[in-house]
């Protein structure tokens, strides 16, 4: 079974000693897309792959960067959230390892099938999580997103997503299956 990401979640009042495979809950993305700075008004919603690079040696950059929404209207009414991780199967890595990734929260609403890098939605800049990938590929990669998900849990309006971009003055390129590969 192909995992885009799970979300840990406890639907019962009291929290266990240690969860069972009965108290975790599997919420794939609902929608992935990744855009490019040298294809600004082309939409890559439908690839198979999702892209995370940069490389600064010819000016301009070139930049790839993706964006990930789960829907969390499915929960039970009861869920608490005690635990989110983001998981991304990682297939191509070059460049710097380990690479720190940003990951920020989404502000509006977004389509996986008409996001571009020019018509892109505003982020929180706010919110930064910094999330270390080394090289390896054909494994999963994770991330903790507890207090998002939280914070989504209890405002369902402000879940846009998360996009993720590298720094930006580092060779490397990052590469995902998207939901759309399985």
């Amino acid at each position: 079974i192909y995992r885009f990401a799970f979300f840990l979640l406890r639907a019962i009042p009291a929290k266990p000693a240690r969860l069972s495979p009965a108290d975790l809950i599997y919420i794939y993305a609902d929608k992935d897309a990744f855009v490019r700075s040298w294809q600004p008004d082309a939409n890559f919603g439908s690839d198979y792959y999702l892209n995370i690079s940069l490389d600064p040696r010819d000016p301009p950059a070139r930049e790839e960067a993706m964006l990930i929404h789960f829907d969390l209207a499915g929960l039970p009414a009861n869920a608490t959230i005690d635990a989110a991780t983001l998981e991304l199967y990682q297939v191509g890595a070059t460049g710097v390892a380990p690479v720190t990734i940003s990951l920020y929260s989404v502000i509006d609403a977004w389509s996986e099938s008409a996001v571009t890098y020019n018509a892109f939605p505003r982020i929180n800049p706010n919110w930064p999580l910094a999330w270390s990938i080394d090289a390896i590929v054909n494994e999963y990669k994770g991330c903790d997103l507890t207090t998002l998900a939280q914070s989504w849990r209890s405002n369902p309006t402000t879940n846009q997503g998360v996009f993720l971009r590298g720094p930006a003055s580092t060779l490397f390129l990052r590469a995902f299956e998207s939901r759309n590969k399985n």
